[in-house]
C-alpha cells in the first residue's frame, strides 16, 4: 500500500475552474483554496469500491484494519481543488454546476501554468513522492468497478461515474505519511499549511492534525494569481449590475487586462 502514485496527465490545454465572489477575493489575494476531501458534495470521495474492498478484505487480521483504516483517515488529511479539462470553452454543465445565476465567476488556467504556481510550495507533482499530485479523475461505479488498492491516493482520483459530465483534472494535496516533512514550515495565504500530523503507520499514535484553515477544512496555498490565471470570464448569466460590482473588484486587483467575454477566449 506504498507504492508510488501517479495521476494521468491532461491533454487538453485549459484548466477552467468555477468560484463565486468571495473565493474570487481569495484568488485575487494569491491564495488557491484546496478543499478536504470530506467537505465535497460526494459522500463517496476518497472510499474504495465493493469490489476493492472485497480485494482488501483477504488480507486477514491487522493488515485488513490497517488498510481500511488508512483510506478512511485518508480522506481528513487530503486536499483538492477541481478543473473542467477543456479544448476551448467549459461545457454547459460546468455553468450549471459550478457557476451560479447570480454570482458566478470562472477562471482559466492551464496545466504549465498551475504547475508553475504551486511549485515553490509543493515542488514538482509528477514526482510520485510528493505531497502534491495534479492528474484527470477516473469515473468509476462504486458497486461494480474494480480498483486499485496498492495506494489510498489512487481512491481519491476517482470519482462516482454520476459526476463524468463534470470531465475534470484534480490538485491534490495529501497531509499524512511522509507528506508532512515537506509541509511543516511552509506558509500559504492564511498561515501554516500544517504544523503536525497524525501517524499512518505507529499503532496508537492518534496526534491530530493542526494548521490549514477553517480548522483545518481547507488548505490556501500562496500562488501569484497574476501568472496563473489566464483569464476571467463572469457567467452572463450573472445580473449586470452584479456584473459590474465582480468587473471593479477585479479591476482594484490590478488583474482587470484578464477580464474576458467568453466569446472572446
Amino acid at each position: 500500500m506504498r507504492n508510488s502514485f501517479l495521476p494521468e496527465s491532461p491533454t487538453e490545454p485549459w484548466l477552467w475552474h468555477g468560484i463565486d465572489t468571495q473565493k474570487l477575493k481569495t484568488f485575487l489575494a494569491n491564495g488557491l483554496w484546496l478543499a478536504r476531501l470530506d467537505q465535497f458534495k460526494d459522500p463517496l470521495e476518497g472510499t474504495l469500491s465493493r469490489p476493492a474492498v472485497g480485494l482488501l478484505g483477504k488480507l486477514v487480521g491487522e493488515q485488513q484494519q490497517l488498510g481500511l483504516g488508512l483510506y478512511e483517515s485518508a480522506v481528513l488529511r487530503s486536499y483538492a481543488i477541481c478543473f473542467q479539462v477543456s479544448d476551448g470553452h467549459p461545457n454547459e454543465r460546468f455553468w450549471e454546476e459550478f457557476c451560479s445565476r447570480n454570482d458566478g465567476i470562472a477562471i482559466r488556467t492551464s496545466p504549465q501554468l498551475l504547475y508553475d504556481a504551486i511549485k515553490p510550495t509543493l515542488g514538482p507533482v509528477d514526482s510520485g513522492t510528493g505531497p502534491g499530485y495534479f492528474g484527470k479523475i477516473t469515473y468509476v461505479d462504486h458497486n461494480t468497478d474494480d480498483m486499485p488498492v496498492d495506494n489510498v491516493l489512487s481512491a481519491q482520483f476517482c470519482v462516482r461515474r454520476d459526476y463524468s459530465d463534470e470531465m475534470e483534472a484534480r490538485l491534490l494535496v495529501h497531509t499524512h505519511g511522509t507528506a508532512n516533512k515537506q509541509l511543516i514550515g511552509k506558509t500559504g495565504c492564511f498561515g501554516p499549511l500544517v504544523t503536525h500530523i497524525q501517524s499512518d503507520t505507529i499503532p496508537g499514535v492518534n496526534t491530530k492534525q493542526v494548521g490549514g484553515h477553517l480548522d483545518g477544512k481547507a488548505l490556501v496555498l500562496s500562488v501569484n494569481t497574476s501568472e496563473l490565471i489566464e483569464s476571467i470570464v463572469i457567467n452572463p448569466a450573472v445580473p449586470s449590475d452584479h456584473q459590474r460590482s465582480i468587473r471593479e473588484l477585479i479591476g482594484t486587483s490590478g488583474l482587470g487586462h484578464k477580464l474576458k467575454d467568453l466569446k472572446d477566449v
